[in-house]
C-alpha cells in the first residue's frame, strides 16, 4: 500500500503548481487581492490529492469541519435546499454556506501540499518567493509614495478610472499581505544572510500602511513582534511552554471579547479614538448587544448584513463578535478551541522540545550543517498577525481574506521546509 501511494505522488508537479500559485499571490497582492480566492481555489483543485496526508492538520480539520457543519445548520440548511436550491446554475450563484464548504475543500489541500514538499523543492521555491516579496515591497512602497499614481493608471488601462483616495485604499490591502509574509521572509533572511529583503519588507510593512492610512497592519506587526520575541526569548515560563500560555490566553480572549464589549467599557475610549476607531467601537457595541439577544445560537450565518449599513456595514470588523452574532456562543466556543489548538500545534517540536538539530542553511540549494534554528516563533508571529487583523478589520467569512490566510500559511510552511529539510515528507 505504501509503495502504491508513493507511485501516485509527483513532487515536481506539486512544487510547480505551488510556484505558479505563489507567483499569482504576489501579483494579485498589488493588482487585486479579491483574486486571492480564485488563486487559492485553483491551487487547491490542482493539488486536491494531498488530502491523503490530512494527518498533517491533526485535529484542526475536525474543528474546521465542525464549524462548517454548524454554519450549515445556522444557515437554515434544509429550507435553503427546499426553497431556492443550493446552487443556481443559471446565475452561477450559490448559498454562502456552500462557498464556505468548498473553501474547506480547496484551501486545506493547498496547505497540505506545502507539507508534502521535498526539501530541495522547498529551497528553490522559498528563494523564488523571497525575490518576489522583495520586488512587491519595492513596487508597493514606491507607488504609495507616489500617491498610488501607478495603480490609478493601471486601473484606467485595464478596468476603469479610480479616484485617488480609493486607489490608496486598494493599495493599502497589499500591506496586509506583506505583514502576513514578513515573518517567513525574516526567517529566510536569518538563514540565508540576505538582510536587504527583510529590511525592505519591514519598511514596506510599516510605511505603506502609514502612508495609505491603514492602521490594522501596523498594529498587527507590533503585536506579532511582541509575540515573536516572547516565544523566542522565553519558550518556557517556569515549567510551562509559552505556547500553552498563548493558547489559553487567545482562547479566553475569543470567549470574553463579546461579553466585554457588551458591558460598554469601550465607550470610555471613544472620546480619545480617531474617527475610524470610534466607528468600530459603535459597530462592536451594537453587534454585541444583538448577540446577547440570542447568545446561544446567534442570528444565523451571514446575518450581519441584515442589520442595516448604518449599524453594521456588511460585517462587524471583529472575528469573535461576528462569529458570536451569527453563530452564537456555540460558534465562539468552536473558534476559541480552533485558535488554541492551532497555537499548540505550532508549539510542537523545535530544538528545545525535541533536541533535533534544526539546520541553518548557508545556501537554500544545498542544505549544510549549521546552527540550530527554531522556526516556531516565526510561525506563531504569523498566526498572531492574522489573528490581530481579523479582530480589527474585514469579515471573517470573506473568501479573499480566508484565502490570504491559506496562502500565507503555505509561504510559512515552504520556508520551514527549506530551513528544516529533515522534516520533509518522503516522496
Amino acid at each position: 500500500m505504501a509503495e502504491a501511494i508513493k507511485r501516485l505522488e509527483f513532487p515536481r508537479y506539486t512544487a510547480g503548481v505551488l510556484a505558479f500559485i505563489l507567483s499569482l499571490f504576489l501579483v494579485f497582492s498589488y493588482v487585486g487581492p479579491l483574486a486571492f480566492a480564485l488563486t487559492a481555489t485553483l491551487g487547491g483543485f490542482l493539488l486536491l490529492g494531498h488530502w491523503r496526508n490530512v494527518r498533517h492538520l491533526g485535529g484542526l480539520v475536525l474543528l474546521v469541519l465542525g464549524m462548517v457543519a454548524w454554519i450549515g445548520y445556522r444557515s437554515t440548511l434544509m429550507s435553503d435546499i427546499g426553497a431556492t436550491g443550493v446552487i443556481d446554475l443559471k446565475s452561477g450563484t450559490a448559498q454562502d454556506w456552500v462557498l464556505i464548504a468548498f473553501q474547506t475543500l480547496w484551501y486545506p489541500a493547498l496547505v497540505l501540499a506545502a507539507f508534502d514538499l521535498k526539501a530541495r523543492h522547498a529551497g528553490w521555491l522559498a528563494k523564488w518567493v523571497a525575490y518576489g516579496v522583495l520586488a512587491l515591497s519595492v513596487w508597493v512602497l514606491l507607488d504609495a509614495i507616489s500617491g498610488a499614481a501607478i495603480y490609478q493608471q493601471l486601473s484606467a488601462a485595464l478596468y476603469q478610472p479610480i479616484r485617488p483616495d480609493l486607489a490608496m485604499v486598494k493599495l493599502s490591502i497589499a500591506a496586509y499581505a506583506l505583514v502576513l509574509v514578513f515573518w517567513p521572509i525574516l526567517l529566510l533572511t536569518r538563514v540565508k544572510h540576505t538582510y536587504r529583503t527583510g529590511i525592505v519588507t519591514l519598511l514596506a510593512c510599516v510605511l505603506v500602511p502609514l502612508i495609505t492610512g491603514a492602521n490594522a497592519p501596523v498594529l498587527a506587526l507590533i503585536v506579532s513582534v511582541a509575540v515573536f520575541y516572547t516565544a523566542r526569548q522565553a519558550p518556557y515560563i517556569g515549567r510551562i511552554s509559552v505556547y500553552k500560555i498563548f493558547a489559553g490566553l487567545v482562547a479566553v480572549f475569543v470567549l470574553a471579547t463579546p461579553a466585554v464589549v457588551h458591558t460598554g467599557i469601550l465607550g470610555a475610549f471613544k472620546r480619545f479614538a480617531p474617527p475610524s476607531w470610534d466607528a468600530r467601537i459603535d459597530i462592536w457595541q451594537f453587534a454585541a448587544e444583538r448577540l446577547f439577544e440570542k447568545p446561544l445560537l446567534g442570528w444565523g450565518f451571514n446575518s450581519s448584513r441584515t442589520f442595516g449599513g448604518e449599524n453594521i456595514p456588511l460585517h462587524p470588523h471583529n472575528m469573535p463578535i461576528q462569529v458570536g452574532l451569527e453563530l452564537g456562543y456555540v460558534g465562539v466556543a468552536i473558534l476559541a478551541v480552533f485558535w488554541g489548538y492551532l497555537i499548540l500545534r505550532i508549539g510542537r517540536g523545535g530544538a528545545e522540545a525535541t533536541g533535533v538539530n534544526l539546520t541553518e542553511l548557508q545556501s537554500l540549494d544545498s542544505p549544510t550543517v549549521g546552527v540550530e534554528v527554531d522556526t516556531r516563533p516565526y510561525a506563531l508571529a504569523t498566526a498572531s498577525a492574522f489573528f490581530t487583523i481579523a479582530c480589527l478589520s474585514f469579515g471573517i467569512w470573506q473568501e479573499w481574506w480566508l484565502a490570504l490566510g491559506a496562502l500565507a500559511t503555505v509561504v510559512m510552511i515552504v520556508v520551514q521546509k527549506a530551513v528544516r529539510p529533515g522534516d520533509a515528507v518522503a516522496n
